[in-house]
C-alpha cells in the first residue's frame, strides 16, 4: 500500500502550499453518490448508512489528515491526498484548482472515485485497497468525468 501511495504522490502531487484557488464540487455529494451507486448496480441506498463526511485540503490541517489515514495506511503521508477513510466514514479531497486544471480533471470525479470505495466497503463489503477495487474506482472516475463533467449531463437525473 505504501508503494502505491508513493507512486500516486509522484504522479499526481501538487505542492500543498499552492492552495490559493480552492475549488468545490459542482455537483452535490448526494447527486454524485446517486450516479455512482446506480452505475455500480446498487439497487437502493440505505437511509441508515450515512454518506461520508467531506474534508477539503484547504480546510484540514495536514496533521489531522495524517491522524485520520495512519491507522488505515500504516504510515503518515507527507502530503495531502484524496482518500476514503473507512473508520471515520470520511472522504478527504485535495481542492487545489491548479491540480485539477493541470491534469484535466475535476474535483467531482475525484469525489466519484472515493465514493466508489465507500460503496465497495459499505454496500459490497469489499476490503480496500486491492487492485480490482482500485481499477473499478479509476474506471468509474473516468466514466463520471466524461459523462457528467465533460458532456455536462446531470448526475441527479441519471
Amino acid at each position: 500500500m505504501k508503494a502505491f501511495v508513493s507512486l500516486m504522490t509522484v504522479v499526481f502531487l501538487l505542492p500543498s502550499f499552492a492552495l490559493a484557488g480552492a475549488v468545490r464540487p459542482k455537483h452535490s455529494l448526494e447527486c454524485v453518490a446517486h450516479a455512482i451507486s446506480k452505475e455500480m448496480k446498487i439497487k437502493e441506498l440505505d437511509a441508515n448508512k450515512a454518506l461520508p463526511q467531506l474534508h477539503y485540503e484547504s480546510e484540514t490541517a495536514l496533521a489531522d489528515f495524517q491522524d485520520a489515514v495512519e491507522p488505515q495506511w500504516g504510515f503518515r503521508p507527507d502530503v495531502f491526498l484524496n482518500v476514503y477513510v473507512i473508520e471515520q466514514n470520511a472522504i478527504y479531497l485535495m481542492d487545489d484548482d491548479q491540480y485539477y486544471t493541470k491534469y484535466a480533471r475535476f474535483i467531482d470525479d475525484s469525489l466519484a472515485h472515493e465514493l466508489v470505495h465507500y460503496f465497495q466497503v459499505v454496500y459490497q463489503k469489499t476490503l480496500v485497497p486491492d487492485d480490482a477495487s482500485e481499477q473499478e474506482a479509476v474506471f468509474l472516475q473516468t466514466w463520471f468525468r466524461q459523462k457528467f463533467m465533460e458532456q455536462k449531463q446531470d448526475p441527479c437525473s441519471y
